[in-house]
């Protein structure tokens, strides 16, 4: 697989994810996939293929229209596809998300292994407080 064949894949797993077609873009993911997010959010940490879906289906549902992923820059070396793009939604309760991100994402075998992903943990965490009824 070709760098640009690379970038074209993780691009296309944003996209897809962003239309909601998350069936369609899971199939992009390996069987051994883990998604890391550093920081001490709830879904902190690595996480399999399964949980990441489970937590996927349910904060796509806290939203009033599902939340659109817009990519800005990709470049890509070796394995690694670095992705910067940003967030535009809000939730049924009127939280307005509108976050920030750098994945570096991990291809391997023509599948995406792993996504290891950086934002703004203090406006996610206040997402997160808005959906417990906190904030």
């Amino acid at each position: 697989m070709t760098l640009k064949d690379k970038k074209a894949l993780a691009r296309r797993f944003i996209q897809l994810f962003s239309e909601s077609k998350v069936d369609k873009a899971f199939e992009l993911l390996s069987a051994d996939f883990h998604w890391v997010t550093w920081g001490s959010l709830p879904f902190s940490g690595r996480n399999d293929k399964e949980t990441v879906r489970r937590f996927a289906d349910g904060l796509r549902d806290a939203f009033e229209e599902k939340p659109v992923w817009i990519v800005d820059a990709i470049i890509a070396e070796g394995d690694t596809v670095c992705v910067e793009c940003h967030t535009v939604g809000d939730t049924r309760d009127g939280f307005q998300y509108r976050n920030h991100y750098h994945l570096a994402v991990t291809v391997h075998n023509d599948m995406i292994s792993e996504i290891r992903e950086y934002m703004d943990t203090q406006h996610c965490m206040a997402l997160v407080a808005s959906l417990q009824g906190s904030a």
